[in-house]
């Protein structure tokens, strides 16, 4: 049964966490961009048809590339280097002395501010995503709080590193600084260790799943110390990444003792994540943080924070044993799943009413719905259907 977030702060507090079950909820990720595009006529419809209980809106995001099936429309390609996409206050803005990087599309407007207001008049949840590690303008203006590999290099396909203090102190700042739109919830997206934001395409060795592991684990300024507080002996295993490399790649034997020691550092700095999101959790800076974790195939589950999270499925998911691997790892532990509305992860309105419904029978309870304001208007329909389908069986 998928688990809903804390309930007992005095148990939290001791690192135990209690957790109770809440009713079903159906969000609409509805991007900053298309409200502001069509003022709001895409999410009239669509909280007009649809059974929504909360909006998820992205504050702070990876580069966007995003076609809209609007026909007539005048301008359907949208694309955004990234980064945040509302006004920044500076005052918000001195703890970490990282300055954010502002999206340029929307130059002096608060389009959150009008998406807020207009949320709180339909009696939706609002709920603000963030994502602070992937914007390119961040990692090229501060190459400090980038990835770096066993070889010293900068990584900017992994994106910016959570254990850096700096980045951690300019999420604290954004999050304080999004406290004058009042979200309900901040969906915090991909915060931990060795998850690339996939920047700059696939790794050259993804033949080699110790040689990729060993590229994906950071070895920056940040992550050495904290092994080296808890007694590891960080050089040791450099020295044997960089001396062995050609080893590893040839014999099963050195990538076997080699997996061992990077296994044993990436605990250490899991368990060093988990705690800070804790932390994070416990001070509350913007209504509840909620861990969005990426589905990847193969990677194991990280270190639990006893913070809420939700997963993430990809767009490529398709009906097939896919399925039961996906929510078998959203009920492991998850308060929910985020996922496509359309295609292609569904190319018709009874696979995504199925998925749903299946969802709902393993114990999911809470769905964040994507994409819906890329797909054209039947898509609409689709999401209706699975919606009341699954509100009508789960009474």
């Amino acid at each position: 049964m998928c688990r809903a977030r804390a309930a007992d702060g005095e148990a939290a507090g001791r690192g135990v966490v209690v957790w109770m079950s809440v009713a079903m909820q159906f969000a609409l990720v509805h991007e900053l961009w298309h409200y502001a595009a069509d003022e709001g006529a895409f999410l009239a419809r669509a909280a007009g048809e649809i059974s929504l209980d909360a909006l998820v809106v992205p504050a702070v995001t990876r580069p966007v590339r995003r076609f809209r099936l609007v026909p007539g429309a005048a301008t359907p390609l949208f694309v955004s280097e990234g980064g945040w996409h509302f006004p920044p206050t500076a005052t918000a803005h001195g703890e970490s002395g990282v300055r954010p990087v502002k999206a340029k599309w929307f130059g002096s407007a608060d389009h959150l501010k009008r998406l807020r207001e207009e949320a709180g008049r339909r009696g939706l949840r609002f709920v603000l995503r963030v994502d602070v590690r992937g914007i390119p303008g961040l990692l090229e203006r501060e190459p400090r709080l980038v990835h770096r590999t066993a070889w010293g290099q900068v990584d900017s396909r992994m994106g910016a590193c959570v254990l850096n203090p700096e980045l951690r102190a300019l999420l604290r700042d954004t999050l304080a600084d999004l406290r004058r739109y009042e979200p309900a919830e901040v969906e915090l997206v991909g915060w931990e260790p060795d998850v690339a934001t996939l920047l700059a395409g696939d790794s050259s060795c993804a033949w080699n799943s110790t040689l990729q592991r060993v590229l994906d684990t950071c070895f920056c300024p940040a992550c050495r110390q904290i092994a080296e507080q808890a007694d590891w002996d960080v050089e040791r295993l450099v020295r044997k990444i960089v001396d062995g490399i050609a080893g590893i790649a040839q014999s099963y034997d050195n990538a076997t003792e080699l997996c061992a020691a990077l296994d044993a550092y990436i605990r250490v700095r899991q368990e060093a994540a988990a705690e800070w999101l804790r932390r994070l959790a416990e001070r509350k800076p913007a209504g509840t943080c909620v861990l969005v974790r990426e589905h990847l195939e193969g990677r194991e589950t990280s270190v639990d924070s006893g913070a809420p999270w939700m997963m993430r499925l990809p767009s490529e998911l398709t009906e097939s044993s896919a399925w039961s691997a996906a929510l078998a790892e959203a009920c492991d532990g998850a308060v929910g799943v985020s996922l496509p509305a359309w295609r292609p992860a569904f190319d018709e309105p009874a696979a995504l009413v199925r998925f749903v419904r299946a969802a709902c029978d393993a114990g999911v309870q809470r769905f964040d719905f994507e994409g819906l304001d890329a797909a054209p208007d039947e898509a609409v329909m689709w999401l209706k259907q699975a919606v009341r389908f699954a509100r009508r069986e789960g009474a």
